[in-house]
């Protein structure tokens, strides 16, 4: 028997609703499992999500052109020989550099 995803989402939403809940009725000594309690976040806890959610969308977007950008360089001939050189490049500079970067941090 098959079950439907959307059903299965829903009953593990709900559980964790309820493990949510169970948790904040413990940190408050709230005995009643009718009351809810909602927690509100203060401003600047509200700014620092709103940072973080536009952050993340930002370097989402900044991997989708490396990753359009690598696949440019794997399909065309031109430009995969350039991303080669810089490559290389980029591994000889990183190599050379490295053992002074972890002596600096020792």
């Amino acid at each position: 028997m098959k079950f439907q995803k959307g059903f299965v989402e829903e009953y593990e939403d709900q559980l964790q609703e309820e493990d949510t809940q169970r948790e904040l009725r413990q940190k408050y000594a709230v005995p009643d499992d009718k009351t809810v309690n909602i927690v509100k976040l203060s401003p600047w806890q509200f700014l620092i999500e709103k940072a973080v959610n536009w952050g993340r969308k930002f370097l989402a977007v900044i991997f989708l052109i490396f990753f359009a950008i690598g696949l440019l360089a794997m399909l065309y001939p031109k430009p995969r020989a350039e991303m080669l050189i810089l490559f290389h490049e980029i591994l000889d500079e990183v190599t050379a550099y490295l053992p002074d970067f972890l002596v600096f941090w020792k």
